[in-house]
């Protein structure tokens, strides 16, 4: 044998000499210590990085002032005080995933917007009337730099 290297026939020595009871102990903790990352809650939900990026106001607006009126507006819907309930409300109906391009998912919030403004579905945060899809984006924003 190789000084340096373990072989097959030495693992398999020492499986032969430890005792069932051990074995068995050893096996349920490598199989939890797999498993558990994949439980439910141990990982974080991936999300695409335009859900937070609402493009016309980070323009005009800082980061800072961006993520107070983000806060702002969950102040006025605490309902929607979740990244969970906020990605679904603003990818409702759409086929925006976590793997959307950037292009094509800022495309969709932009003409999501304009429908907004379009059909009056706007709020007043921090003295900035936004189409409820900017205000969404910016309480996105808020959270995730929490």
């Amino acid at each position: 044998m190789l000084s340096g290297y373990i072989s097959i026939l030495d693992i398999l020595t020492v499986y032969m000499l430890m005792k069932r009871s051990t074995f068995l102990r050893l096996s349920a903790l490598g199989t939890a210590g797999i498993a558990i990352p994949f439980l439910p809650g141990c990982t974080s939900k991936s999300y695409n990085k335009a859900l937070g990026q609402p493009l016309f106001l980070s323009h005009i607006l800082d980061a800072k002032t961006l993520q107070e009126t983000g806060k702002a507006y969950l102040q006025q819907r605490p309902d929607e005080n979740n990244t969970g309930k906020l990605s679904s409300l603003l990818t409702e109906g759409s086929s925006i995933t976590e793997n959307t391009d950037a292009v094509t998912a800022q495309s969709y919030f932009n003409s999501h917007t304009r429908e907004d403004f379009q059909t009056g579905n706007t709020v007043v945060v921090n003295g900035w009337i936004l189409s409820v899809t900017e205000a969404r984006q910016s309480a996105f924003y808020s959270l995730s730099q929490s």
